[in-house]
């Protein structure tokens, strides 16, 4: 490595070798070593004796080698543009690009170009004739089968749903009143069952819609002794006729009670007066009145005041009437005798609160309690 003095603060400096990367076609003359410059005085050094005192020599001062000095370049000449070259790149001879002045379009624009004017080998477009293909009609989105549905086509189908709840009003003093029936039978069938069991007959009845009125001649609903026997047997018709048409009793609403609630009760119907202490059976089967009799007089020592069957299918059981403590013996009678009604197959199906006797009807109302069972407590062989 070759050493110089520089004239920086008076101190000895070394200067390393530059080399700078400017072309060559800029400079008329390559660098030249810069060795033989200092030799003389490095040779001088060398053959000065050493005789006391001998001052420090002074660097002489440093000038930049003639080669390091830039050449003023030449103005670069004009080179005209290429027309044609021998491997010419996609992107410059596109149909994209133009060549009449307009500015050259985006990259996206020229790749979309290319994709639109390239042609299979038969001369047809392949995206055009994919893009221009003829839908086919699939059907609307109705007419598509569902997961999980029904494929079958719907027949003779409407949107009227035929009702399937009867209410069943019985308005004293004579009034009947059926709402929501489905079907003209069930009106036949009334009418066919229920009119001749009233001697008096029918003074007035209407059919609208689905709604059926009857209105009857005296009162029904409100009478006593043998008619009163004929109206229960009535009410009890209605419901076997409503059964037998496939309806099933489920609640009674509407009772007309202002102050409490009719009592809980769950085909024999048995009416049970207003003090709670006498109930009577219309048309029960004879083994099941001869064995509820027996089972009461068991279960009720002394407390049974009277037992008695008439001939035209009537069971009244009386209770006796006592000063201390009669009310709990009434609850539990009624209990055994429901209870006892279950336990022969016979299920509690309606209960029907009858219209209020005495002046301004302020007396207690009967209630009638349907009973529904089987057929085969009334066959001629179960006596």
């Amino acid at each position: 490595m070759l050493y110089a003095g520089n004239q920086y603060n008076g101190a000895a400096g070394y200067a390393a070798q530059h080399t700078y990367g400017y072309p060559g076609q800029y400079y008329s003359q390559q660098p030249q070593p810069i060795q033989h410059q200092y030799s003389g005085q490095q040779q001088q050094y060398a053959s000065t004796p050493y005789a006391g005192t001998v001052p420090f020599p002074q660097p002489s001062p440093y000038t930049s080698p003639p080669a390091l000095q830039p050449v003023q370049s030449q103005p670069p000449t004009h080179r005209p543009p290429r027309t044609q070259t021998p491997h010419p790149h996609r992107r410059h001879t596109s149909s994209g690009a133009t060549n009449n002045g307009h500015a050259k379009p985006l990259r996206s624009a020229i790749k979309k170009a290319e994709r639109s004017h390239s042609t299979s080998a038969n001369g047809v477009n392949p995206v055009s004739a994919s893009l221009s293909r003829t839908r086919t009609h699939s059907g609307a989105a109705e007419n598509r089968p569902r997961l999980n549905s029904i494929s079958r086509t719907r027949t003779n189908s409407s949107s009227r749903v035929d009702p399937d709840h009867v209410f069943l009003s019985i308005n004293p003093p004579n009034g009947l009143e059926l709402s929501n029936l489905a079907f003209q039978n069930t009106v036949e069938e009334l009418r066919e069952h229920i009119f001749p069991m009233w001697p008096s007959g029918v003074a007035h009845q209407v059919r609208h819609g689905h709604d059926w009125r009857v209105r009857f001649a005296g009162s029904p609903w409100d009478s006593k002794g043998h008619e009163s026997i004929m109206a229960q047997r009535m009410i009890c018709r209605i419901f076997w006729v409503l059964a037998a048409q496939g309806y099933v009793y489920l609640t009674s609403i509407n009772t007309g009670r202002a102050l409490k609630s009719p009592r809980l009760v769950s085909l024999l119907c048995d009416v049970l007066n207003n003090a709670g202490d006498r109930v009577t059976f219309v048309d029960p089967p004879a083994a099941v009145a001869n064995s509820l009799g027996l089972s009461l007089r068991a279960a009720f020592p002394h407390r049974i005041a009277n037992e008695q069957t008439s001939e035209d299918g009537i069971f009244t059981i009386i209770l006796k009437s006592g000063i201390n403590g009669m009310g709990a013996d009434k609850n539990l009678f009624l209990a055994h005798i429901l209870k006892y009604i279950n336990d022969m197959a016979f299920k509690l199906d309606a209960s029907v609160p009858l219209a209020r006797r005495g002046l301004f009807g302020l007396n207690g109302r009967k209630e009638l309690w349907v009973f529904k069972g089987s057929e085969s407590w009334w066959s001629p062989n179960r006596k």
